[in-house]
């Protein structure tokens, strides 16, 4: 099974939609997708294991939902590797991991502080899409 990593910065929100969405929609895709954050701290406000955006969304989810983890070395061993807003987590790479910078790719997917969450749930969902689509092809 190959890997894609969903970057993110708390790993709460953006990055565990985009692999909770990618793994449900992966179809007979040999590809499977894991996801992390690079804050060094992650919010204090995020509570619980999982954004309230994200679980509105997608329903209940199989128990039990893990918290947020921080990205590790390991998991720059992935085959694609997805960070989901350049001008926030470029910076964070550089200064956490910069011998990984160049094989990340970067979208630019908002967080709450710039757009709503269905916006946000929205440009991932068609980011997402034409993900699949490409490794499909």
């Amino acid at each position: 099974m190959r890997r894609i990593l969903f970057l993110c910065s708390g790993n709460y929100y953006r990055s565990r939609y985009a692999e909770l969405v990618f793994n449900r929609g992966r179809r007979n895709l040999d590809w499977w997708a894991d996801s992390a954050g690079l804050a060094e701290t992650f919010h204090p406000g995020n509570l619980g294991p999982i954004s309230p955006y994200v679980l509105a969304r997608l329903g209940p989810l199989p128990e039990p939902i893990r918290f947020p983890r921080h990205a590790q070395p390991a998991d720059f061993t992935a085959e694609r590797i997805i960070a989901l807003k350049a001008s926030e987590h470029q910076p964070m790479l550089a200064a956490r991991y910069p011998a990984f910078l160049p094989q990340v790719e970067f979208w630019n997917i908002h967080d709450t502080d710039v757009a709503r969450p269905q916006i946000t749930l929205d440009a991932l969902d068609r980011a997402i899409e034409a993900l699949l689509q490409d490794l499909a092809s």
